[in-house]
């Protein structure tokens, strides 16, 4: 079940690399999210751009987890910034 995202969502692509925020599905459809949730990366997840792949893709992390994302997946994930939760 995605998180609505606020005003401050914004796209996984449109984040600078070293961004940390919490997780929010966006328009992911339903298998894609469940299988990310498999690996930890769950609406509210704290997560930090680690990357960017060739691709146009990124790379994240939360907590123990790493895993890449190719650019279709990252830009349909959102990202709230940390400082802008607040």
């Amino acid at each position: 079940m995605p998180l609505l995202p606020s005003p401050a969502a914004r796209p996984l692509t449109s984040v600078p690399v070293g961004t940390s925020g919490t997780l929010a599905l966006g328009d992911l459809p339903r298998a894609a999210g469940l299988h990310l949730a498999r690996v930890g990366l769950r609406p509210g997840a704290p997560v930090t751009v680690l990357g960017r792949t060739a691709g146009g893709g990124r790379l994240l992390g939360s907590g123990a987890t790493r895993i890449g994302l190719d650019r279709d997946t990252a830009h349909r994930l959102q990202l709230v910034p940390s400082r802008a939760r607040a």
